[in-house]
């Protein structure tokens, strides 16, 4: 419109509607179900692929119970809210990208290593992925070489969706936290009065359990009270 142009529908990408676009979350924990919760309070078709969900919480979310590789296939929107395993690093690699849709996109702010980098630049290099945005990588600050630095279909910003203005101690808080690791260990002692109730429960696909083995046995109730605490 600066421009002078009145153009209402061009060759550009366009705005989706959320009844017609398919957002999966691979993970049902403490982010992962208020992700999908929102976005099915938005109108988005949500499919949840979990292991350790059961189809009737999932169903009572509003959203449809599925196994990983269908949500991975179906979705639009592809968000992933899992803890770092031996089990689920590279949990979307070349074989996996290979079953998405061409015009999907991926969204990771959890945890780096569970995207084959790689992969993921050659697929939109490619062509056969629409865009990704990522919050995490493997290595971080992300290297100067990485390819996903050179596509202008990758949103990159660094390791920052933890943050808000509204957040504990704003941004003052937030700049201690950068400079002082132990600022950012004192600063999850607002989550205190969770801890007691996450230690209580059972098996979860949560990205705060990280300690969580391959195996999917249950960690212990201190173990997974520590995971709250250290959790980065």
């Amino acid at each position: 419109m600066r421009d002078g142009v009145w153009k209402a529908v061009d060759a550009r990408p366009l705005a989706v509607r959320p009844s017609s676009t398919t957002v999966s979350v691979l993970g049902f924990g403490r982010i992962g179900s208020i992700v999908a919760r929102g976005c099915r309070a938005l109108g988005f078709r949500v499919l949840v692929a979990d292991p350790y969900a059961s189809d009737d919480a999932v169903s009572d979310a509003g959203c449809e119970p599925v196994d990983i590789p269908s949500a991975i296939a179906r979705a639009d929107i592809l968000t992933l809210h899992v803890p770092l395993t031996d089990e689920t690093r590279h949990l979307i690699d070349a074989a996996a990208l290979a079953t998405m849709k061409r015009d999907a996109v991926i969204v990771n702010t959890c945890r780096g290593p569970l995207i084959d980098e790689d992969a993921l630049a050659a697929a939109l290099r490619d062509g056969r992925l629409a865009g990704a945005a990522l919050d995490v990588f493997a290595e971080e600050p992300l290297p100067a070489t990485s390819p996903l630095r050179a596509l202008d279909t990758v949103l990159l910003t660094p390791h920052a969706a933890w943050y808000s203005p509204e957040g504990p101690g704003g941004s003052s808080r937030a700049r201690r936290r950068e400079r002082d690791p132990l600022a950012r260990r004192r600063g999850r002692t607002h989550r205190q009065p969770e801890l007691r109730r996450r230690a209580l429960r059972g098996p979860s696909w949560n990205c705060c359990d990280s300690a969580r083995s391959a195996t999917s046995a249950p960690t212990s109730a201190m173990t997974r009270a520590w995971c709250a605490i250290s959790d980065p």
